[in-house]
């Protein structure tokens, strides 16, 4: 029906979301062992999994203290709130836009919004979790992301959120909340770039694929 794209390496499995040098940088923030790392990423499965892991999860792993959870919460909120300051270049394309997002969007169980917020370069200022939904729904409402844009200053953004069936295809609700979101952005003298779906190791950008028909700034 239509063509997508999809993108491999970069440091970054497939399956799991996991970045090659997460196991280092989990031995060093935790003070164990590679093994142990390992059996912890086994048993979250995927970034996401690590993100929400739990006391109880970790409880019978031999080699992590009552702690290591508060440590792996506290990185990844150190992660997203250093990420205004990484040095990003232009998002020039969907495929640059796709490689600026998590890697775990496409290995994710669960729908999950983002945005990333971008100068008038186009250069990515911020990466923000809207929030997560279930296997075929996600919660992204335009209201939402109005106010989120409005206070960061952004000039432009680009949507995101995955499919967890493989599907590119957007839904109803997608356009719903695409439309709603150009409308709003407007209102805020701001601009919707594209919004890009992402299903496991590919991704679709509405922009290049619907452009003519379905949003009037894409015209």
């Amino acid at each position: 029906m239509f063509a997508s794209e999809s993108i491999t390496g970069f440091g970054v499995d497939r399956k799991t979301g996991f970045h090659t040098s997460i196991v280092p940088a989990l031995v060093s923030l935790l003070g164990t062992s590679e093994q142990v790392v390992n059996i912890l990423l086994e048993r979250a499965g995927t970034v996401q999994g690590l993100r929400n892991i739990q006391d109880s999860d970790v409880s019978s792993i031999r080699g992590l203290g009552p702690s290591a959870v508060v440590k792996i919460r506290a990185a990844f909120l150190l992660s997203e709130s250093c990420a205004p300051i990484r040095n990003m270049p232009a998002v020039s394309s969907s495929h640059a836009a796709f490689l600026a997002l998590p890697a775990e969007l496409g290995v994710s169980e669960t729908e999950q919004a983002w945005i990333l917020l971008m100068d008038h370069k186009n250069r990515v200022i911020k990466t923000v979790y809207v929030g997560n939904g279930t296997q075929n729904a996600c919660i992204m409402d335009p209201k939402q992301i109005c106010t989120i844009v409005a206070r960061s200053g952004a000039y432009g953004i680009i949507l995101a959120h995955n499919h967890p069936s493989g599907s590119l295809e957007p839904s109803e609700r997608d356009w719903t909340v695409t439309k709603a979101a150009d409308v709003g952005m407007k209102a805020i003298g701001c601009v919707l770039n594209d919004h890009i779906i992402i299903g496991g190791d590919k991704y679709l950008s509405m922009r290049n694929h619907y452009r003519s028909s379905m949003v009037d700034s894409w015209e």
